[in-house]
């Protein structure tokens, strides 16, 4: 299994829009967005049968960022909570806590440990793109707007993926970065030019694989049925997601889908699972497993 970390080079400007229509926007491009892109390019490029390897092989997260050389990653739904704190000087600092999205890899160690240290949360904002409609039969024009999102590092995302399949994956990458990832890549949205790297040089604390005290997801997460039963208060700090979306290339509805969201935390490894579910003789995969970091925090 290989672990990379994929720079796009680029404009850095993507959308991504919620369930609600043109004017909800993501807070960041999600997993499943960037999954169901990478593998629909596998099968313009290879066969049916290559292209469902790679999904079954393939994990990847969320897009996170990179500014000041600091990789910026989903901060844990977990908060460990001085419960002596002063109400009047540490609750606006409490505030500041919970509406962090992402924090650098390198604390992710102290904030499971209560050490929050809050940085600005800046990186990911939402910018507004000015369009003009017009009306074919008058020429009457109308002005509105579409939200997008701005990273103002460089965005990234991390891979999972067997060693057999990593030639394929890049030349997908490669591919979906000349068409562009995201919606209205028409209007030059989402367009990048990758750049692979090793995922390593990891602090000792912190692992892909094996045994830790805690983990926290990086992609969104579908649980499979035997993990259901350890999704228990006393392990458990989540937050669900509603996704939906099209087909590519149908016009077919894809059914919603509950995940839990990126920063979920358990006390367990989540592996999760895909589901290959076929509507109206249109196959499509439902991504679910998810890129998690395990942290060892007596180590």
């Amino acid at each position: 299994m290989r672990s990379l970390l994929v720079r796009l080079k680029g404009r850095g400007v993507f959308r991504a829009g919620g369930i609600k229509g043109d004017r909800d926007v993501e807070k960041t491009v999600r997993s499943d967005t960037i999954f169901s892109a990478i593998v629909q390019k596998a099968f313009l490029l290879y066969n049916e049968e290559i292209a469902l390897s790679l999904a079954e092989s393939l994990r990847v997260s969320s897009m996170v960022y990179e500014k000041e050389g600091k990789l910026y990653v989903f901060a844990p739904k977990y908060l460990k909570l001085n419960p002596n704190r002063s109400k009047s000087k540490d609750e606006s600092d409490v505030k500041k806590v919970k509406k962090t999205e992402f924090i650098p890899l390198e604390k992710l160690k102290d904030w499971l440990l209560g050490e929050f240290g809050v940085e600005s949360n800046g990186g990911v904002k939402t910018i507004m793109r000015p369009r003009v409609g017009i009306d074919r039969v008058h020429s009457a024009t109308n002005l509105y707007f579409v939200r997008g999102l701005y990273f103002e590092g460089t965005p990234c995302f991390i891979a999972l993926v067997d060693d057999g399949f990593e030639g394929v994956f890049k030349a997908s990458v490669k591919l979906l970065g000349d068409e562009g990832l995201g919606g209205d890549r028409t209007y030059g949205m989402g367009l990048f030019k990758p750049e692979f790297s090793e995922f390593s040089n990891l602090p000792k604390w912190l692992v892909l694989d094996g045994s830790a005290d805690m983990w926290i997801t990086m992609s969104l997460y579908r649980p499979a049925k035997d993990e259901i039963e350890k999704i228990t208060p006393e392990n458990s700090w989540y937050k669900l997601v509603e996704k939906g979306g099209w087909i590519h290339g149908s016009g077919i509805r894809k059914p919603r889908v509950v995940y839990f969201e990126e920063g979920s935390t358990f006390r367990f490894r989540p592996v999760g699972e895909n589901l290959l579910l076929r509507i109206s003789n249109v196959s499509f995969i439902v991504p679910g497993k998810p890129v998690s970091l395990g942290v060892m925090l007596n180590d």
